[in-house]
Order: C-alpha cells, then structure tokens, then sequence
C-alpha cells in the first residue's frame, strides 16, 4: 500500500513512479518541465548554435560559389584569347602560304606560254640589313642563277622566265607586312622590309633543270644548285604546299621555317619547287598576349618540338654545324602537355608547379600548337 501510495503521489507531480522506466527523451522532458527557464535558455542556446552553423555553411556556399564564379570567368577570358592569338596566327600562316601558291601558279604560266622572258639586269646595290643578320640585301629586284652561269654566256630560257615572276615573289613579301606598312608608297614598302617590319624574308623558285630565282636580292654562288637544298628534295617528294620545321640559313645568319610546294605543269609532269623564308623571331614576336601574369608564348610541333619561340634562333644558332643537317629543336618541358599535345587534342588548359598556368590551342594548318604560359593567380583561386 505504501508503495502504491508513493507512485500515486509521484504520478499527480508529474514524477516517475516504479512501476514504468522512462526512457532518456522522456526523462529530459520531465526535467525541463520542472526547470523551464534553465530549459528555454537551453533550447535557445542550441537554437542559436544551430543557426551560426546553418550561416557559417551558407558562407563557405558562397565564397566556394564566387570562386568558382571567379575562376570559370578567369578560364573563360584566357581560354578566349588563347583561341583567338591561335586563329590569328592561323589565318597569317595560310595567308602567306596562299601567296606561295599564286608564285607557283605564276611561276607554271610563265614556263608554258611563249615568250616572257625578262632581260637580265645589272647587279643590284647591296646594302647591309639588320633583318638579315647583316647580310647583304637589295629589294630592288630578284636575282637568278643557273647552271654554268658565267659571264658571256647567254641566259636559259628557263632561268629568264624565271626572272619574269618578280612582280610575284615582290608581291607576296608586301602580303608579309603589317596591314598599315601595305598601303605605304612602293619605296616605303622596301623600306620597311630593309628594317624587317616585314613576316617573310624571301620568296624563291628553283626549276628541275637548276635554275634559280629569289627576291630580295643577294650575293648568289653561281655554282649553288637549287636541287642540292632541303627545301627542294621536300617539296620533290612531296609536292603539296606545307610548312618546314626550323632550318638554319646558309651564312647562319638566320633561322627561318619554310612554306614549300612543287611546281606541275597541267599534264601532271614536276617542274621544280617553289617557297617562303619566315624569320622565327618575326613570328615569334606574333605570340604575345595582353594579359596580365603574361609569361612566354611559343609554338609547338606535331612531334612535341618547341618550332617558334623568342629565344629560339639564338638556341639553334648555338647547336648547329652543318646547316643542311636537321636542326637540334627544345622539347616541350611539361610532360603532360607534350603528351595532349602528341594527342592532338584541341585545347585546354593545366596547372603546373610555381603557379604557372599553360594554355594552349590547336592551329589547323599548319598543325602546330599554340602555346601560352601566365601567372595562374589572377585567373584561378586555387
């Protein structure tokens, strides 16, 4: 009875009696329904934690949603003007490619109509050009040669035609210009090619019986044979219109690449090889970009081999003996970009030690890679 009484009067305070086990919930109920105020200060202090947590993850929401904002928008802007620096350079190399395509198409007329031979002219005034390494230069005409040129010795219809194509070799070193030098006056146009404003440093045609022709002018070995060089073995072999790796220029002056293509008469039937000398430092100045973090710009080959950097002429120059042997070329340093690159991919962009930031972008003809290298921090947060 006495125990019954108990749990009566432990049941009417709202207390446990012994005859059930409460559980913990309901045993915190109980004590706040005892100490109410104790109770709402600690219901509002876990509410307030609570809240604080919910603001804190709310934040580190957003500052992570601003950076990704920041670094889509960064990507975004480098990504755009790494394609666009490629396009540009795309269209510069086929627009001068497309001028070696009309010498070849000019070159092929000329050989099969009648007449068009050109009288051959005195030796031009040769003058010192910074553009080519100091070598001896005149923009006042082309210059020929053929075999057993001597003094005396009458010219070679091949070789007088060939000096009838001048106009044409001219024309495509004027193409090389910068857009504003090409409106200039004739004489400010051989001016500013003297000064190397211009992308080209000659346009040439050799024919398969040895004649030779070049613009500008230069001292010519009488007995050099057009046949003998690179240049004309590539495009024998192969005559669709391509670009060369770098090759170092006879007097080691210069380091050029080279748009070749060989020369067929309507029958089908070869008759020489035709091309363009490109200066590495003249495109190498067209790869820069205006960004900020800017490091270096360079193009890549399909083999992996660095073909146009700033510093590349003097890198070659350094290494090379024998200028008809293959020219030693830098590789590509980062592993994984040589590897998308011998993958052909389109484009994309990677992280590397330091905080650099490489970028790069596919051209199509040729198919180089772009290349550009900046300060990752004011495009990535991370």
């Amino acid at each position: 009875m006495k125990e019954l009484a108990d749990d009566i009067r432990s049941f009417v305070r709202d207390e446990p009696v012994s005859v059930y086990v409460e559980g913990p919930a309901r045993q915190l109920v109980r004590a706040a329904a005892r100490r109410p105020a104790i109770a709402t200060g600690v219901v509002a202090g876990l509410i307030l934690l609570g809240a604080a947590g919910i603001i804190g993850l709310l934040a580190r929401s957003v500052g992570q949603a601003q950076r990704q904002a920041h670094d889509m928008e960064g990507s975004r802007r480098v990504l755009i003007a790494v394609s666009r620096r490629a396009q540009t350079i795309d269209v510069r190399m086929s627009d001068l490619a497309a001028e070696v395509q009309a010498i070849a198409g000019a070159t092929v007329e000329s050989l099969e109509l009648d007449g068009g031979a050109a009288p051959v002219k005195p030796p031009p005034v040769l003058k010192p050009s910074p553009a080519y390494g100091g070598a001896l230069e005149s923009f006042e005409q082309a210059v020929g040669t053929w075999p057993g040129r001597a003094d005396g010795v009458p010219i070679p219809l091949s070789a007088a035609k060939l000096l009838g194509i001048e106009r044409w070799l001219q024309r495509a070193l004027y193409a090389g210009l910068p857009p504003a030098e090409r409106m200039h006056p004739e004489a400010d146009r051989k001016t500013a090619l003297f000064e190397g404003k211009g992308m080209l440093l000659r346009c040439f045609v050799g024919l398969d019986d040895g004649s030779f022709v070049q613009y500008p002018a230069r001292v010519v070995d009488p007995k050099m044979d057009p046949r003998e060089r690179p240049w004309y073995r590539m495009g024998l072999s192969d005559p669709t219109l391509r670009w060369t790796r770098p090759v170092v220029e006879a007097n080691r002056h210069t380091v050029r690449l080279q748009a070749v293509v060989g020369l067929t008469n309507p029958q089908g039937a070869f008759l020489g090889v035709g091309g363009c000398d490109v200066r590495v430092t003249s495109l190498a100045r067209e790869l820069g970009l205006a960004l900020p973090g800017f490091r270096r710009a360079y193009l890549v080959g399909e083999d992996g081999k660095i073909l146009v950097s700033e510093g590349l002429e003097a890198y070659v120059l350094a290494r090379t003996k024998d200028v008809n042997a293959d020219v030693e070329l830098p590789d590509v340093e980062d592993p994984e970009l040589r590897v998308r690159i011998l993958k052909s991919e389109e484009g994309g962009y990677l992280l590397g030690a330091g905080g650099k930031l490489t970028v790069f972008s596919r051209l199509i003809s040729p198919a180089w890679t772009y290349v550009a290298e900046l300060d990752a921090a004011p495009y990535l947060s991370h």
